[in-house]
Parts: C-alpha cells; sequence; structure tokens
C-alpha cells in the first residue's frame, strides 16, 4: 500500500503541472501496481488520477475505460465532484455539446460548495460558448471570475479571464480580447499551467494574426507548439498547427500551408477530433479556393460543413465555412447555392455579432448584385462592407473589399452602354479603392498584393482622364542637419535630446535600455549607440527575445557542444559568445522570464558564458543594449522586470516620445524616406497638415510603410496629391474636426453611413471639409456626397450655401 500511495503522490505532482506524458509514462510503467490496489483504500483515488491522465493525453477511450469501473466499484460516485468534472471534461474533448450540456444541468442543483458550482458554472459557460451563445457564456464566466478574485482561485480566475479573451475575439473587441488574454497568462504563469499558458499563447496568436501582425503571430505561435510539445497536449499542438498553416496562407505561402493543414486534417481524423477536423478542412478549402481548384476546395469545406453542423450548427466555424462555402459557389457560378450559404452566414453572423465575418458575407454579395447587373446595389453591399470591417480596425479583410470593389467598378466603367457620367463616377471610385487597397496590402507587408492593386491603379488611370483640379503645390527638401550619425532623423526637441545623450554615453561601456512604443526607432537608436562607442568595428548582435522559445533559451543564448543533448548535431555558439568585442541588442526583454533574467544576469556580472555540455568557462566581452516596448517602472513594481537585472542593463534609460507627441519629426522623416530617390519633392498644400494631424498609432515604423506604398504608386515622380495618402489620415482630420462631443447628426444619411459629421459645426471648417472630400474625388461630386454621408442634393445646397 506504501507504494500506492508513492504513486499517487507522483502522480499528483506530475498532473498539478500538466506534464501528462510523464504521468502517463509512469502509469504505464506502475501498471502492476495499480491493478494490485484495486481492491484497496486508494483505489478510487488513484482511478480519478489515471482517467484524469488519460483526459490529458487525449485518450478518451481509456478515459471513459477508467470512468465505467469507477462507476461500477462506487455506487454514488456519481456526486463525487471530482468524478463530475472528469465527465464534463470527456463530453467537451468528444464535442458533445448536447450532452454535456445536459449532465451539468442534471449536475448543478446537488449539494456543491460555492467552488465547486462556479467550476461548474464555468464549464457551462464553456459550453453556451461553443454552441454560439455568447451573452450567456459570458455572463457565467464574469460571475466565475468574482468568485475566483475573492476566493483566490487564480486557476479559475485565469480559466475565465481566457475565456472572456475568447468571446471578445469572437466579437471582433480585438483590444479587449488582448488585455483579457494578457491577464490570463499572467494567472497561469503564477500558478505553472504550462498548458494552460501554451493555450493562451495560441489565441493571442489568432489575435495576432487577425490583425495583421503575422511576424508576431508566428512568433508567439513558435513558443505555443514548443511547449505542447513538452506537454504532448495533441489537441493543442493541432490547434497551433492550424493557426500556423493560416498565417503562410494570409502571406500567400500555399504550399507551407498546405503541407501544415494536411497534416493537422489526417492527426485530426486518425484521433478523433472533431473541430480540429473541422478547422483543418475549413483552411484547406480556403487554401484551395485561393490557388483557382474551387472543386477540391468545395470538397474540403462541405466536410467541414458537415462535422460544424454535428457540433455547433449555430457555433463558430458553421458561420466561417457557410461564408466560404458562399464565395466557392460564386467562383463556380453556381449563384442559388452561394445565396443559400451567404444567407445562413449572414443569419449566424448576426446572432454572434461577428463583424469579421459579415464584412466578407457583404463583399460577397456585392459580388453576386454585380454579377446579376445591379451595380448600385452591388456598390451598396460594398460600402457596408466597407464600413463594416473599419469599425473593427480591420485590414487583411477590408483591403480584399477594397481591391474586390475596384476590379467590379473598372471593368463596369469600361462597358459602352455605361452613359458618361456613370463610367466616370464608378472610375473615380475604382482608381480610389485601389490606392487605399495598395496601402493596406503594403501596411501588411503583402507587397503581391500591394503591386497586384497598383496595376488596377494605374489600368483606371490611364483609361480615364479625369477633369484637372486647380491644386497649390510646395516644395519640401531634408536637411543634412536633420540626419544624425548616418541613422537617426531628428528634429523635435525631445529627439534632439536623445541624441545628445546617445553622444555622451555611446563612448562608454555603459548599459542602455531603450524604451519606448512600438515603431519608434529603439533598433535605430540602439545600432546609433553602437555605432558611436569604441565597439563600432566590433559585431552588433541583435536578438528579438520575443522569438527565442523558453525551451532552447540556454542554447540560443549560451551555445552548447555537440551530442549533448537531442538534435545537438555539432557545435553551436551562442548569441553571447557571438557579440563578444561588440553590442548585444535585446530587444523587447519584456518577454524574457525572471528565470532567464537570473541566468543572463550571472553572465553579465561575470563576464563568462559556459556552453551547454561543457565544464570549462569562455571569457566574453560585451555591451549590452536592450529595448522594451512596455512601462519598466510597472514591470518592475509587478516583478516580471528583476530590480537586480534593471539595473544591470538599464544603467542608462532612453525614453522615445510616440510620433504624435514629436510632430516637428514627420515632415523631416516624410520628406527623408519620400524623397530619396528624386532630385525635387512637391507636394499638394495640405499634405503635411494632414500628415501632422494624424495620430500615428503605428508611429514612425506605419509612416515608413505609407510612404513606401505611395512610391509603389508613383508619388514622387509627380506631385504628391492629398488623394495618395491612406483612407484612414484623409479622414483623420476630417472626423476629429465635425465632433463636438454631441453624437447628434445634421446630415440624413451620415448615421447610415458611418460618416463623423456631427451637428453645427462651423461654417469655415465645413467648407474645408466639403471642398477637401470633393478633390479628393477627383472631382466626382456625386462620390463626395457618398463619402460625406449625404445626398448630392444637400451637397449642392451647402456648397451654394457656403458659396464652394
Amino acid at each position: 500500500m506504501d507504494t500506492a500511495k508513492e504513486l499517487i503522490r507522483e502522480l499528483q505532482g506530475l498532473v498539478s503541472s500538466e506534464c501528462y506524458p510523464e504521468a502517463l509514462a509512469r502509469v504505464r510503467k506502475d501498471a502492476a501496481v495499480i491493478e494490485s490496489s484495486s481492491h484497496s483504500r486508494y483505489c478510487k483515488e488513484l482511478l480519478l488520477l489515471v482517467s484524469t491522465i488519460s483526459i490529458g493525453n487525449n485518450l478518451i477511450r481509456e478515459a471513459e475505460k477508467y470512468m465505467d469501473l469507477l462507476s461500477r466499484e462506487y455506487p454514488g460516485i456519481e456526486d463525487d465532484f471530482e468524478y463530475v468534472m472528469k465527465k464534463i471534461q470527456i463530453f467537451q474533448l468528444r464535442n458533445d455539446y448536447d450532452d454535456c450540456s445536459n449532465f451539468i444541468e442534471g449536475c448543478i442543483n446537488k449539494k456543491w460548495n460555492d467552488n465547486q458550482k462556479n467550476w461548474l458554472n464555468h464549464y457551462a459557460g464553456r459550453i453556451l460558448f461553443w454552441k454560439g451563445d455568447y451573452f450567456q457564456s459570458n455572463r457565467l464566466f464574469e460571475e466565475c471570475r468574482d468568485h475566483a478574485l475573492s476566493s483566490g482561485d487564480e486557476c479559475l480566475e485565469g480559466y475565465s479571464l481566457f475565456m472572456m479573451g475568447y468571446i471578445a475575439f469572437q466579437r471582433c473587441f480585438f483590444e479587449i480580447a488582448d488585455v483579457n488574454f494578457n491577464r490570463a497568462l499572467e494567472c497561469f504563469q503564477r500558478c505553472g499551467k504550462k498548458l494552460s499558458q501554451g493555450r493562451t499563447c495560441k489565441m493571442m496568436a489568432i489575435l495576432a494574426y487577425r490583425t495583421g501582425k503575422y511576424d508576431k503571430a508566428e512568433d508567439i505561435l513558435k513558443q505555443a507548439i514548443e511547449i505542447f510539445k513538452k506537454t504532448g497536449y495533441e489537441k493543442s499542438f493541432i490547434n497551433s498547427n492550424i493557426a500556423l498553416g493560416r498565417v503562410h496562407i494570409f502571406r500567400g505561402q500555399y504550399e507551407e500551408a498546405e503541407g501544415f493543414l494536411l497534416k493537422t486534417r489526417r492527426q485530426s481524423l486518425e484521433l478523433g477530433f472533431k473541430r480540429e477536423t473541422a478547422l483543418s478542412s475549413e483552411f484547406l478549402g480556403e487554401l484551395c479556393y485561393h490557388r483557382g481548384r474551387y472543386e477540391e476546395s468545395l470538397a474540403y469545406l462541405e466536410e467541414a460543413e458537415r462535422i460544424a453542423c454535428e457540433m455547433a450548427p449555430e457555433g463558430d466555424v458553421a458561420v466561417e465555412v457557410f461564408r466560404r462555402l458562399g464565395d466557392v459557389y460564386i467562383a463556380l457560378r453556381r449563384i442559388d447555392e452561394a445565396e443559400t450559404a451567404l444567407s445562413k452566414a449572414h443569419r449566424l453572423c448576426e446572432r454572434l455579432h461577428d463583424k469579421y465575418e459579415l464584412g466578407s458575407v457583404l463583399r460577397a454579395y456585392g459580388l453576386i448584385s454585380a454579377g446579376k447587373g445591379d451595380i448600385e446595389l452591388a456598390r451598396s453591399f460594398f460600402n457596408e462592407a466597407i464600413v463594416t470591417l473599419k469599425l473593427i480596425k480591420e485590414s487583411f479583410e477590408l483591403a480584399k473589399t477594397f481591391m474586390t470593389a475596384s476590379g467590379i467598378y473598372c471593368d463596369w466603367s469600361a462597358l459602352p452602354s455605361m452613359p458618361a457620367k456613370g463610367r466616370a463616377q464608378l472610375a473615380s471610385e475604382a482608381k480610389y479603392h485601389a490606392l487605399e487597397a495598395v496601402h493596406l496590402f503594403s501596411s501588411l507587408g503583402l507587397m503581391e498584393k500591394a503591386v497586384e492593386c497598383k496595376s488596377l491603379f494605374e489600368k483606371i488611370s490611364n483609361r480615364v482622364v479625369f477633369g484637372e483640379i486647380e491644386c497649390e503645390y510646395v516644395c519640401i527638401e531634408f536637411r543634412d542637419e536633420w540626419m544624425h550619425g548616418g541613422r537617426l532623423i531628428a528634429k523635435s526637441p525631445s529627439m534632439l535630446d536623445v541624441v545628445d545623450r546617445i553622444g555622451r554615453v555611446a563612448p562608454s561601456d555603459l548599459s542602455v535600455l531603450v524604451s519606448g512604443e512600438t515603431g519608434t526607432g529603439k533598433e535605430i537608436v540602439s545600432r546609433l549607440v553602437h555605432d558611436l562607442s569604441g565597439r563600432a568595428k566590433g559585431p552588433f548582435v541583435a536578438v528579438n527575445c520575443a522569438s527565442v522559445p523558453p525551451t532552447v533559451f540556454e542554447s540560443e543564448f549560451f551555445g552548447h557542444k555537440k551530442g549533448s543533448f537531442t538534435g545537438a548535431y555539432e557545435d553551436k555558439i551562442g548569441f553571447i559568445e557571438q557579440a563578444s568585442g561588440g553590442t548585444l541588442f535585446l530587444d523587447e526583454i519584456s518577454d524574457l522570464s525572471p528565470q532567464h533574467q537570473a541566468k543572463l544576469l550571472r553572465v553579465l556580472q561575470e563576464e563568462k558564458v559556459r556552453r551547454i555540455g561543457e565544464t570549462r568557462e569562455r571569457t566574453v566581452d560585451i555591451r549590452v543594449v536592450s529595448a522594451s516596448n512596455r512601462d519598466i517602472g510597472g514591470m518592475i513594481s509587478s516583478g516580471e522586470l528583476r530590480m537586480d537585472f534593471f539595473y544591470r542593463v538599464g544603467a542608462e534609460h532612453i525614453q522615445l516620445e510616440p510620433l504624435r507627441k514629436r510632430k516637428e519629426d514627420i515632415k523631416a522623416l516624410f520628406a527623408y524616406y519620400m524623397g530619396r530617390h528624386i532630385d525635387e519633392l512637391r507636394v499638394e498644400k495640405g499634405v503635411l497638415e494632414l500628415l501632422r494631424e494624424y495620430h500615428w498609432p503605428g508611429n514612425v515604423r506605419e509612416l515608413v510603410n505609407v510612404v513606401n506604398a505611395m512610391i509603389l504608386l508613383g508619388a514622387g515622380k509627380r506631385p504628391v496629391m492629398i488623394s495618395d495618402l491612406p483612407l484612414r489620415i484623409r479622414d483623420f482630420q476630417s472626423s476629429e474636426m465635425m465632433t463636438d462631443g454631441s453624437g447628434a447628426v445634421e446630415f440624413e444619411g451620415a448615421a447610415k453611413s458611418g460618416t463623423n459629421l456631427m451637428c453645427k459645426p462651423n461654417c469655415g471648417d465645413l467648407e474645408k471639409t466639403i471642398s477637401m472630400c470633393i478633390r479628393r474625388f477627383g472631382g466626382n461630386r456625386s462620390a463626395a456626397a457618398r463619402e460625406l454621408g449625404i445626398s448630392r442634393s444637400t451637397l449642392y445646397r451647402k456648397m451654394k450655401e457656403l458659396e464652394i
């Protein structure tokens, strides 16, 4: 019996840390002990543990076998809370949502304590979530979170925050989702739940690729995959690879995506994972659609539809599959079937409040309407899709919508049967939609798509000669005094102060910590510190800490000896040795765990490093420059950044202001990046004002992306026009200008279009807004009226009143 007791203790430790493969190996090794304990006082506890381990390893049949044994050996065990929880987990693993819901309902009124009731409510909330009832599920998760906060149950708090983040994600409240996922991750880190950390990382990665941050998504997914490899949790491992396949689809890397998704589909089928099979098939269908393999796409999507409708016909997978089926049917010219599928998707979008999918459904409706010859209805759908996607700050599907609408308008404007006035109007809209698509695809780093839209832009621009609009132009030039050290552009007082501090600290060997928002130029500052130091001829080794999985941290930083571990096929020099004699740049140090900070601190203090598998230490000579986009004080207070590590890497702290707070730099940056390849940079009067007024959430990086897209469109070879700027910049000033905080709408149609024309703006501002909008659309007053959300008659009346 002592052997059984010892086995239980060891298994409990492994289960607590979610090390299910190790626990399973221990169970298999000591099968005889478990068998001999079948009639001992330890039997019930041991069987429950083994059930948990089987569930953790997705061995559903084994788990059910142990649960059946428990129900036979222990009458009344259905009132045991731990047994009930195992039953619920098995139902969820099998995606049997209706049976699980009925089971929970039958258990909920038994005599449980408050904590047990909240765990049951948590799982009830999960079932409601998977069935698409987001409001009721979120209410349950909020109650569970509040209870967890009051009782100190960090595990329940983490799970509840995770699911609240998932709901916010599904409803396209991406900022709320990000906050909840980060809070959940902190809970799981504190209570040592590695598997849950991996799942949270996976959702943070999906959130990243939904918002166009493909590199970040791939880095986070690789970390999640490493965690799942270690925990052996195949379901989440497969899910992460499905997400990685989706990232490749977004990037247009179809062969890589197909390899991932075919493998995950096969694994999901073998293991009986319904949801994962449906997702793999859905995204394979999407991939085949993009490659023009429509019949193959249809076969995958029909499989995904069948599984989704078996699991949760009103759930998130179903709405995605119906929408994609609609796209494929349109491509196959099976319009009746397309309308049926899109109608189902539309109904579910409205029910689930899924604006991401709704925008895509509306775009598909626009295509169908254009195909039926109703261009006005098509325009209505495209405009509604654009507004819907803009509201959730989505970029990829929005770019696709601009591109699709531009192509349709371009084709229609070439029809001889179209009246001349209508052709000009459509051509104008086609041109500006293509331009906006270029800007969006360029900002996402999808240059092939940007070039495709550029060709569309040039096609329509060459076909139609627009009326000349009188414009005033100004010449701008870049001054050499704004460039510092051949790298850093600085004109504002705050950046000139940064330049001065770099000049003072660079010649020393002091460590430097650079902080600031993403895109403010932290790496440029760090490289300038290196260039102006005595180490300038030595190496500059840049390491993105977020992209280094925890499992290979020591190998990457310290190096390893050949044969020191599985996969160490040759000697490896770590980052620290590579940087010896020069500078080691640690980007995003906030992603280093306190444990890894301690290991780095020891090396930095002793100036010695030992490779994995070696006994001798090697002397290194490095200077550390690091960077973070997070609040340093808050990280120290929360314990995420060790005080001793901060003192070692942050002897000098340089903080960069966001671009919106140093507007003097905007002109200098624009002049430099825009004017590099031309002798004289001419811009329409008003361009620089719009650039200065815009809030630049992506900082310098966003400005450079905007310039690159404009150069792609040919700006610079000719004067840069206001109409060359992306819509978000052109609209920013007018939306700020026209808002008085009252929330009232003056013009008819403004609320319908989503345009921010608020009550009683002053006449000067209104005159300027209308004039700018007319100019933006090449003098096309009908297009300007639609953009402003008013009728043409209202626009003419206002122009007459204001003498425009």
